[in-house]
C-alpha cells in the first residue's frame, strides 16, 4: 500500500503540475482510477462500455448507497448488571456448553450456529479452543453487538426496498441500500431518528463505489 500511494502521488503531481500533459492509466482497480482520473473509460469483455467523470458514471450506473455503521457496546456497569441478573460471576470462563446455555437464557439460542471457525462468532470459537473458555463479559459484548446488528438489519428491511450486508467486523457494519424512491436526505432522516433506539454511535452514507 505504501508503494502504491507513492506512485499515486507521483502520477497526481504530473497531471496537476504539468497542465499541458496528458496521462493514460490502465488499471483493474476502480479505486485507483477514481483517485487519479478526471475522466474514465470502462471496457467490458474487451469492448468500450462508457466514458466520463466518476461522478457522472456513479449517477448513471451506480445503484444505491453504502452505509457504514458502528454500534455502541454496554458500559461496565450495564455489563455487571446483566451478569448479576444471569446469576453468573464476573470474569468466569464459559466453555461451549456454558456459552450455549447463556445464549438460550438470552433468547438467542440460534446464535450458537455462528460460533465456529467461519461464522461471525469465530473469535469466541478461537478463545474456547485456545484457552478452554471465553470470559462472560466477552460473550455478552459479542451478543450485544450481533443483536444490535440484527436490529439494524430489521430496520433496513422495514424501511427500504433492498439492502445487503457487505462487511462486518466487531462493532462495524457496512450495508448497501438500494431504494430509488428515497433521496439521500430521506435516508439520513430515517437513520437519525432511529440512531438512539438502534444503539448507533456513528454512521456515514455514501454513493456506492464504482467497483
Amino acid at each position: 500500500p505504501e508503494a502504491r500511494r507513492f506512485m499515486w502521488s507521483v502520477i497526481s503531481n504530473v497531471t496537476s503540475e504539468r497542465r499541458q500533459s496528458a496521462l493514460i492509466l490502465t488499471t483493474h482497480s476502480m479505486e485507483e482510477a477514481e483517485a487519479l482520473s478526471t475522466k474514465m473509460a470502462i471496457m467490458v469483455a474487451g469492448r468500450y462500455a462508457c466514458f466520463g467523470p466518476s461522478q457522472h458514471l456513479k449517477s448513471k450506473f451506480g445503484k444505491g448507497y453504502e452505509l457504514d455503521i458502528k454500534v455502541t457496546l454496554p458500559n461496565e456497569t450495564e455489563l455487571r448488571g446483566m451478569i448479576d441478573s444471569l446469576n453468573l460471576q464476573p470474569g468466569v470462563l464459559l466453555n461451549t456448553t456454558d456459552l450455549a446455555n447463556l445464549m438460550t437464557a438470552l433468547g438467542s439460542a440460534s446464535m450458537m450456529e455462528e460460533v465456529n471457525e467461519e461464522g461471525v462468532g469465530a473469535s469466541l470459537f478461537e478463545e474456547i479452543k485456545v484457552h478452554g473458555g471465553v470470559r462472560v463479559e466477552t460473550a455478552l459484548e459479542w451478543w450485544y453487538t450481533e443483536s444490535r446488528g440484527g436490529s439494524i438489519a430489521a430496520f433496513l428491511m422495514q424501511n427500504f426496498d433492498k439492502f445487503e450486508l457487505l462487511e462486518h467486523y466487531l462493532t462495524f457494519f457496512k450495508f448497501r441500500i438500494i431504494d430509488e424512491s428515497k433521496s439521500v436526505g430521506e435516508i439520513f432522516s430515517s437513520l437519525e431518528s432511529a440512531a438512539n433506539e438502534l444503539f448507533i454511535s456513528e454512521y456515514s452514507l455514501t454513493q456506492t463505489s464504482l467497483e
